[in-house]
């Protein structure tokens, strides 16, 4: 009968290609968890400048609206600068007023 015994510095081989395959996949798993992140957060700017986007378009008409315009294209520069302003007087308008 025979036994055969695995020389130490085989094992020791083995052991290190398994450790450096583990510090591989973990490296690889933060890797792949910061660009889900990233991708994520991409996402949500993207969706949030639609939404300041759309906001933005929609005072643009009201304000035209208001001035008796046809297209939001007739507003004039300081009209466009002052459109934060506008949003607070309509704020203003729109919230009832205690007494």
């Amino acid at each position: 009968m025979f036994i055969l015994f695995s020389s130490p510095c085989v094992s020791l081989k083995a052991e290190k290609r398994r450790l450096k395959e583990e510090l591989r996949k973990e490296r690889e798993a933060v890797r792949r968890k910061a660009a889900i992140e990233k991708a994520t957060a991409r996402k949500i700017a993207r969706e949030s400048m639609e939404l300041i986007e759309d906001e933005q378009l929609e005072l643009m008409e009201m304000a035209a609206s208001r001035k008796g315009l046809s297209s939001i294209i007739s507003l004039d520069h300081d009209t466009m600068q002052s459109l934060e302003s506008f949003r607070g007087r309509l704020a203003s308008q729109a919230s009832p007023r205690a007494h």
